[in-house]
């Protein structure tokens, strides 16, 4: 059964996500509404350390599960999957973007091209400011595949293949342990260069996020920590302790962040977010809030690959929010509301599709729900 809790936290992180990259409202005496709109911009990014975390507890849970049921895991039968996951939506995106730049007459390079086919777009160039996330994530797939090839996929002794999971996958701790100590060790000599803000979207300072998300999973699934069987108290100061780390870009505008606080803040995200999870791990949703949260989180992929270009290329080229109040509000509905909606189509007309064919061509071994990952 597909857990409805992280589907909530995937909609809190996508209505994030959309916040910070909207046009603020120009002042006209409303102080409560821009401040609201004010702390949402100034935060809202926060969401992609959340999902961060989600994404590597559910993709290595995925794996976990396979060898739970089967005596090895077929690595390249996890990357293919995975690539009808992101792929096909991806490139539908990409290709609008660039048709869009070029009737537009938008700057056009070739390496910026090139940095979105090879998912290097926190390295070598990009095209649209949010596609950096998905080249950290499909870096982490990789090495994460890597890995498992090494202690699991590549075996072939029938003895070693007979091992169970959970002496396979011990050296998980110490995995998120050096991931955690080299990120931070990088971050710590990349925060006195001249971009610090284009630095901090590298893999290798962010990677940390991912896999305290494995450990997690690890935890769950390897160590059999029934973490959706806590009591109400424990799961109430887990919320309040991750919403209370995640609250941080909201409360303190990044301009004024110390060093320290710029080094060990993204330590703190994720441990924030995986406070969160944990926290309503197995809950049933029933709050019609929560659950339209939920709904939303089942098109996060779509709405976060459609929100920045729909913006830049349609909305803004409709309306400018500066003018007025009252235009920045239409321009609002339309940004918001189009962004879900183009997130949705994108979602049932190409995402799902595709990973239906995915799931008749290359089922799923790990027991997982089909199309749901």
């Amino acid at each position: 059964m597909r857990d409805q809790w992280l589907d909530v936290l995937r909609g809190l992180a996508i209505l994030g996500v959309v916040g910070t990259h909207m046009q603020l409202p120009v002042d006209v005496g409303l102080n409560s509404i821009a401040t609201v709109f004010e702390l949402w911009h100034r935060g809202g990014w926060v969401g992609v350390d959340v999902f961060f975390v989600l994404s590597g507890f559910l993709v290595s849970g995925l794996i976990f599960k396979e060898a739970e049921r089967h005596p090895n895991v077929l690595v390249g039968r996890f990357l293919l999957r995975r690539g009808f996951k992101i792929y096909p939506s991806f490139w539908v995106i990409l290709v609008g973007t660039i048709l869009c730049r070029f009737f537009l007459n938008s700057p056009l390079t070739l390496q910026n091209v090139l940095g979105e086919i090879l998912f290097l777009q926190n390295y070598i160039g990009k095209l649209t400011g949010t596609h950096w996330t998905l080249a950290v994530e499909e870096h982490f797939y990789l090495l994460l595949a890597a890995w498992v090839w090494l202690v699991v996929g590549r075996s072939t002794n029938v003895n070693q293949l007979r091992t169970p999971p959970s002496d396979r996958f011990r050296t998980v701790p110490l995995l998120f342990a050096a991931t955690a100590c080299l990120c931070l060790i990088s971050r710590v000599i990349e925060f006195e260069t001249a971009d610090y803000w284009k630095d901090i979207m590298k893999t290798h300072l962010r990677m940390d996020a991912l896999m305290f998300g494995v450990l997690l999973s690890w935890l769950c699934h390897i160590k059999k920590v029934r973490f959706n069987e806590m009591g109400t108290k424990r799961r109430v100061l887990l919320a309040v302790f991750g919403a209370g780390l995640l609250s941080i870009p909201f409360v303190w505008d990044s301009t004024y962040w110390g060093k320290g606080l710029h080094l060990f803040a993204y330590n703190g995200f994720y441990l924030g977010s995986g406070a969160l999870l944990l926290a309503g791990l197995g809950l049933f949703v029933t709050n019609s809030l929560l659950v339209m949260l939920a709904r939303l989180g089942g098109y996060s992929y779509g709405v976060y690959l459609c929100h920045v270009p729909w913006q830049k290329y349609i909305v803004l080229n409709v309306i400018d929010p500066s003018q007025s109040f009252n235009r920045w509000c239409v321009y609002f509905a339309l940004y918001v509301g189009g962004s879900i909606l183009t997130g949705i189509l994108l979602t049932r007309w190409v995402e799902r599709p595709c990973l239906n064919l995915r799931d008749r061509l290359f089922p799923s071994r790990s027991g997982g729900i089909p199309s749901a990952h």
